[in-house]
């Protein structure tokens, strides 16, 4: 968590708020949480959406463990001190130093052999994750959320579908 706030922060105005996520019941709501979020993903959110029975298939094999992780770390925009004149400029550049703070955090967890992952589908049910998280402020605004724990076997980077010369312009 040091490390999250040593980021790089639009204006230096450190506009993020931390919620740890170790007890286990939290754990396990949060868990189910994502499930349900990964749901809204799979068979709403995209294109080419899955069916129910596609993802109660999925949920019940990888889902149902993969996202389960010893500990949580909620990363929220803090704008309950307003600095800039532009409320919308403002909300997006918070959004990029909880970003940075998130980066941070997950390069030092690697750093001392810890995984971590990535959740933006929390987003779909901002509601309802900050209900089981007792944040209450309309102007605590969700920006994704972490898991960390130990890998259970070795991980290594997955090849990328586009590489440098199809998302690179050198002037």
């Amino acid at each position: 968590m040091e490390a999250a706030i040593r980021a790089p922060t639009a204006g230096g105005a450190e506009a993020w708020h931390f919620v740890v996520v170790e007890s286990g019941e939290a754990r396990i709501r949060l868990h189910k949480l994502l499930l349900e979020a990964h749901r809204e993903y799979f068979t709403k959110l995209m294109k080419k959406a899955w069916s129910d029975e596609k993802f109660e298939s999925w949920a019940a094999g990888s889902g149902s463990e993969y996202y389960l992780a010893p500990l949580y770390v909620a990363v929220f925009a803090d704008l309950r001190e307003r600095v800039y004149n532009d409320p919308r400029i403002e909300e997006i550049w918070a959004h990029q130093s909880c970003a940075a703070a998130i980066e941070n955090m997950m390069l030092a967890a690697c750093g001392l052999g810890i995984g971590s992952c990535w959740f933006g589908v929390p987003l779909l049910l901002e509601g309802e994750l900050k209900r089981l998280l007792g944040v209450d402020d309309p102007e605590l605004r969700l920006s994704a959320v972490v898991g960390l724990g130990y890998p259970k076997s070795e991980v290594r980077p997955r090849p990328r579908r586009k590489g440098l010369d199809a998302v690179m312009k050198i002037i």
